[in-house]
């Protein structure tokens, strides 16, 4: 042991203090250990075994009678389950997951069917983003309904916020197949009170606008759906439905089976050959079907992947309600293609309204020159089409060989087909664009009525027909093209036509009107268009004054080859000019495509929007005068510019209130804006709390002083 400098060390009861003095060895002993106290062993708990979580089935099934609940793997299991009677009453089934019903279409049938008994059956997703996935054979659906009553299919999940289409039916067969299928059979007498909404229908019909499909109708750009009502449901009530065959075409509903309250809402449909077809027979077949708010095709023009060859085609109801839709349908098919048709199969429909729709492309590529019609409709009567938007209708004529105007090849926005007393009014119609080829004969047209099927007491008014397509054949000599506005087959009794604006382009090819299918005859100029007079022969008064025993058609229409007045070629409001105030009054129609209160102004205006003109004084108000009610511009765009703040002493002072100056500089001091730029949602702050920068759409203004149109800037 080594001892350092003042450190005391006790070396087994000898003490040294001081510095180093010599090296000591010290033997010390082994210590006697002090016991440790033994502990007390502590019970380790024997855990609680617990189980593996029940996973949730992809399907899940509660009921409010029989077996209550149930789990499966496919809808078309828990189908099943339920036409077994396993599953009775008000019955629910989520979908939880994404489902592949495989080559067996998933088929419910009737309550009373054998051993099913249920009062209602609705199918939701329970999660966002799942579909129901199939593929069928050739001529049956995904998903089919075999004379079921009380049923719906709705989209929307409802653990979710807001309406949305959160379920894909997706179809992978080939050949007439569809994603839902209504199959009735005799055996069945209702298909009744049925709901299919909120859902994407993403068909199995893939890359066929193209010309590999311009030769033949036997194929599924023809015959696929995405939802069908038909006949074809077999011969008993529990057997399966027959399939569609194909080629070939579904049967109809049969006579004695209804299918009441039918309803298809805010659908979106793409790679069918059909979006939606209703197959009924007669008006009696169903008290109302309701086709509303549905996106139809692809807005892409030329897409590989479209809605090939309808939109809509709805036969036999007697009411049916076509209101809210947004169409597109083109391909290279060899037969005439239609946005929205009513009256093609049967023409034993009644109550018919088509409005507020938009359709925005109908286009018709096949070159050998086939028809493409936006509106097409033929019930026996009293149909109406009011308040609709229709543009992009054209066809192709690149290797056409048509000698004369037939009634089969035209690209026409809206087309009569036969009928009497149809109510054709405030649709804005616009066809642009250049057809392609100049082979043949072929005619667009804006209106046509076609042949002797169309009869009397048709009625035309507030319309605009506009059409600035060029191209085509431009011979002098037949056959070749003409672009008109109106065109009626032969002539017509007792039709009222009057208060339209008809605009037409100014190259040789355009016409206000046409008379017959012969070219060269029956050809009326916008040059010699005379409102005020029904002479001479070449004016077209003169033909549809002929139209009425008064002989007043058309003396409140005016006709120009200006360019109308639409926001573009797509978006068919108005932004001003002679169709405002313009229109007759027509009690029946008291709304605008958008909803909006007609008249707006001094009179009704012509077409489906309704135009509100800006009021104008010509002194500014004093302090003591009430803020009048400026009538708002619709579609009026507004860009927010960052105010510059006023600096001040004080710090708590807000900036300088805004102002929107106006192009020629009065400034205005209140102004507000009730929705954003999708036109959507409500906006209640003030102008000064609004993001500068953002571009509005503007609704409604409450201003003081006086108005003015252009590009507006903030203070």
């Amino acid at each position: 042991m080594v001892m350092q400098p003042s450190q005391v060390q006790d070396v087994g009861g000898l003490s040294v203090t001081g510095g180093t003095i010599g090296t000591f060895q010290v033997n010390i002993g082994t210590p006697t250990p002090t016991n440790t106290p033994t502990a007390t062993p502590t019970n380790t708990p024997t855990a609680t075994p617990t189980g593996s979580p029940t996973p949730t089935p992809t399907v899940s099934v509660a009921a409010s009678t029989g077996t209550t609940s149930g789990g499966y793997s496919t809808l078309g299991a828990a189908f099943d389950a339920i036409n077994s009677g396993t599953h009775t009453g008000s019955i629910v089934i989520s979908i939880n997951a994404s489902t592949d019903e495989g080559t067996t279409p998933a088929t419910l049938n009737s309550s009373g069917a054998g051993p099913a008994s249920y009062t209602t059956v609705a199918i939701r997703p329970a999660a966002d983003g799942v579909s129901i996935g199939g593929s069928p054979g050739q001529g049956f659906g995904v998903v089919q309904l075999k004379g079921a009553d009380n049923v719906t299919v709705d989209g929307d999940n409802p653990n979710t916020s807001g309406i949305n289409r959160n379920l894909t039916i997706i179809g992978s067969g080939f050949g007439a197949t569809s994603g839902i299928r209504v199959a009735n059979a005799t055996a069945v007498t209702s298909s009744d009170n049925i709901t299919i909404q909120n859902i994407n229908f993403d068909g199995n019909v893939v890359g066929r606008n193209s010309n590999s499909d311009s030769s033949t109708n036997a194929s599924p750009a023809y015959r696929s759906w995405g939802i069908l009502v038909s006949g074809n449901g077999g011969s008993t009530n529990t057997d399966a439905p027959t399939a569609i065959p194909y080629p070939g075409t579904p049967s109809s509903v049969p006579s004695g089976t209804t299918v009441n309250n039918f309803l298809v809402n805010n659908n979106a449909f793409n790679k069918v050959g059909v979006g939606i077809e209703f197959r009924g027979n007669t008006g009696s077949m169903s008290n109302d079907v309701t086709i509303s708010n549905n996106i139809i095709g692809n807005p892409t023009a030329g897409d590989p992947d479209q809605v090939y060859s309808f939109g809509m085609t709805i036969q036999g109801a007697a009411a049916q309600n076509i209101r809210g839709n947004t169409v597109y349908v083109e391909s290279h098919m060899p037969h005439a293609l239609r946005g929205i048709d009513v009256g093609f199969v049967s023409s034993n429909s009644q109550n018919v309204v088509i409005e507020d729709n938009q359709v925005l492309r109908v286009r018709n590529n096949n070159a050998a020159t086939h028809s493409a019609l936006g509106i097409s409709f033929g019930s026996n009567f009293g149909d109406i089409v009011r308040n609709n938007f229709v543009a992009g209708v054209a066809n192709d004529q690149t290797t056409g060989s048509r000698s004369s105007f037939n009634d089969d090849f035209f690209a026409a926005s809206i087309h009569i087909a036969r009928g009497q007393s149809h109510k054709i009014y405030n649709n804005s119609v616009h066809m642009t664009g250049v057809i392609p080829g100049s082979s043949g004969a072929n005619m667009t047209t804006c209106f046509m009525a076609e042949g002797a099927g169309v009869d009397a007491n048709n009625d035309l008014r507030n319309n605009i027909f506009s059409n600035q397509t060029t191209g085509g054949n431009g011979s002098s000599t037949a056959p070749y093209t003409r672009h008109a506005s109106f065109y009626v087959a032969t002539t017509v009794t007792n039709w009222t036509v009057n208060n339209n604006a008809y605009y037409t382009g100014s190259g040789p090819l355009s016409l206000i009107g046409k008379l017959g299918q012969t070219a060269g005859t029956g050809e009326y100029l916008m040059a010699n268009f005379n409102p005020a007079a029904t002479t001479p022969a070449s004016n077209f008064r003169a033909l549809t004054s002929s139209f009425s025993a008064s002989g007043t058609n058309d003396i409140a229409s005016f006709g120009t080859i200006t360019a109308p007045p639409f926001v573009s070629s797509t978006d068919l409001h108005l932004t001003g000019g002679a169709p405002v105030d313009a229109g007759a009054t027509i009690s029946s129609v008291t709304v605008d495509i958008d909803g909006q209160t007609r008249p707006a102004g001094a009179a009704y205006d012509i077409g489906a929007d309704e135009f509100i003109v800006v009021a104008t004084p010509t002194l500014r108000p004093t302090r003591r005068q009430q803020p009048r009610q400026i009538r708002r511009r619709r579609l009026q765009r507004i860009r927010l510019l960052q105010p510059p703040l006023t600096p001040t002493a004080t710090p708590t002072a807000e900036p300088a209130p805004p102002k929107l100056i106006a192009p020629d500089g009065f400034a205005f001091n209140n102004f507000g804006v009730s929705s954003d730029v999708d036109g959507d949602t409500p906006l209640s702050e003030p102008l000064k709390n609004l993001v500068p920068g953002r571009l509005l759409r503007v609704r409604r203004t409450f201003m003081y002083g006086r108005a003015a149109f252009g590009r507006f800037s903030r203070n």
